[in-house]
């Protein structure tokens, strides 16, 4: 089981310094935890960075997040632990000693390990012998370029 990292925000922010920090996201894929309720026992509700921005670009700035993105009529997702997560508990958010830690990733597809020819591979096609023999710029001859001065 593995866990990919969120932005966690809580539903009582305004839209405005969101959308900032959904600008600096490191992928729209990343998912959005909001937290909603009583500190004690939060409700989570998980939504998908590229599902959220276009919906919070209509809203204004001074917003809540709880009204731009329709909390009350979105049923919150069950928080698990590590320990407790199962395979159907993908994008369930996961805490721990009351920390908000991500949430469930998919499973990896397995990749095939590289073979020999894999690695003989030349970008562009061929076989790879034909430009092993001609250098590495293709031409059959190397041009240096360092030392020069212009002018």
């Amino acid at each position: 089981m593995r866990t990919e990292p969120v932005v966690a925000v809580g539903a009582d922010e305004t839209v405005g310094p969101l959308r900032l920090r959904l600008l600096t996201a490191a992928s729209t894929r990343m998912s959005l935890v909001v937290t909603a309720g009583d500190p004690a026992a939060p409700e989570y509700h998980v939504f998908v960075l590229a599902e959220v921005q276009p919906v919070l670009a209509r809203e204004v700035s001074a917003t809540p997040l709880r009204q731009a993105l329709d909390l009350t009529g979105r049923p919150p997702r069950t928080p698990v632990t590590r320990a407790t997560a199962g395979p159907g508990d993908v994008g369930a958010p996961v805490v721990e000693g009351g920390r908000l830690l991500g949430v469930i990733a998919p499973d990896r597809p397995e990749e095939p390990e590289f073979t020999e020819a894999d690695m003989n591979r030349v970008p562009g096609g061929g076989d790879g012998a034909a430009a092993a023999g001609e250098g590495a710029d293709g031409g059959g001859r190397r041009r240096r370029w360092f030392g020069r001065r212009s002018g």
